[in-house]
């Protein structure tokens, strides 16, 4: 359509003002800027929710001051629709032009159809706004749940005290070099987070024994996996998260619990905190032993590749050792 100038504004309910977003002069584009919600065409055809043609601006006048931008302030003929969705009023787009009578009705039709697509584009994405703010709160709720089941443990658990915070930075830099993609990790990490949940449903005369266990009482013991698996394996946002909870004491070999995989049965989560998570338990004291020397516990690992643990994950975890120290 005619039109040498072109605005769109959008209505900021928050500030109570309406900024014009979009200002273009004879094909220039000018900054936006913040206006009273009141003032100037956007504030009155906003206000009203009217549409408005203006076929001469001299001769008819106008209720309103017209903000200005641009090179001239010569404006004589006016289209304006608001840019409605229902009762929902977003903002205004406006044609206008430096000469008399250059708008005609089919022009202002086009002008709110074009006003009610851009209302319904702006709708969706503010709705979509909406639920990725819901969904990133919600994300943020389920970390924070999940580090809150980890800390309860470790309060029961006194001797894992700090195990979790070591095992999980160790266990992402192990999962990042072995190539475990984003979208993994962020599974992986809530499955280390929780990979002992399972020894809340083992009881404390067994849990807080001071000395070694006995061959029942590791029995009952290694029922930890399972416990974790029905325990969390009906939550949706976890079940992607229990490869960790569920096989880490699997074995590259098959001589593992709770299901006795071998190889590449057992997933590269679970391969990988193997590694991590014997590490951290040898290289800190525990009530019924002391603490290895990191080169112990070091040769121990490497002496275990291929049977206990996957020799891939060996190789890169004693290459994570040589660059970096981690006690």
């Amino acid at each position: 359509m005619p039109a040498e100038a072109f605005v769109i504004s959008i209505l900021d309910e928050d500030l109570n003002e309406i900024e014009l977003v979009y200002c273009v002069d004879q094909g220039k584009r000018y900054p936006s800027q913040r206006i009273p919600r009141e003032r100037g065409l956007s504030g009155y055809v906003i206000a009203s929710g009217n549409s408005l043609i203006i076929y001469d601006l001299a001769k008819e006048g106008s209720p309103y001051a017209l903000v200005h931008f641009g090179e001239s302030a010569c404006v004589h003929s006016i289209l304006a629709a608001p840019m409605r969705l229902g009762d929902k009023i977003f903002g205004l787009m406006s044609a206008q032009s430096y000469q008399a009578n250059t708008h005609s009705a089919e022009d202002s039709n086009l002008l709110e159809i074009l006003a009610a697509y851009a209302a319904i584009a702006l709708d969706n994405s503010r709705l979509f706004t909406q639920m990725q703010t819901s969904n990133r709160e919600l994300g943020i709720a389920y970390e924070e749940m999940i580090e809150g089941w980890s800390r309860a443990l470790e309060m029961r658990d006194k001797e894992t005290k700090g195990h979790s915070d070591r095992v999980t930075r160790l266990s992402l830099r192990l999962a990042s070099a072995m190539g475990m993609p984003e979208e993994d990790i962020v599974h992986f990490r809530r499955g280390v987070l929780l990979h002992d949940i399972g020894k809340m449903a083992i009881p404390d005369s067994i849990l807080l024994k001071p000395s070694s266990l006995t061959e029942d009482e590791w029995i009952f013991m290694r029922q930890h996996p399972s416990y974790a698996y029905q325990m969390l394996g009906d939550i949706p946002f976890i079940r992607k998260s229990l490869d960790v909870p569920y096989c880490h004491h699997e074995k590259w070999d098959g001589s593992g619990y709770p299901r006795g995989l071998k190889g590449k049965e057992i997933p590269l989560g679970a391969r990988i905190f193997a590694v991590v998570d014997v590490w951290d338990a040898l290289i800190y004291d525990r009530p019924y032993r002391p603490g290895w020397l990191p080169d112990v516990v070091r040769a121990y690992i490497v002496a275990q590749s291929g049977s206990y643990f996957d020799p891939r994950v060996v190789a890169e975890f004693i290459s994570i050792l040589d660059t970096d120290q981690f006690t």
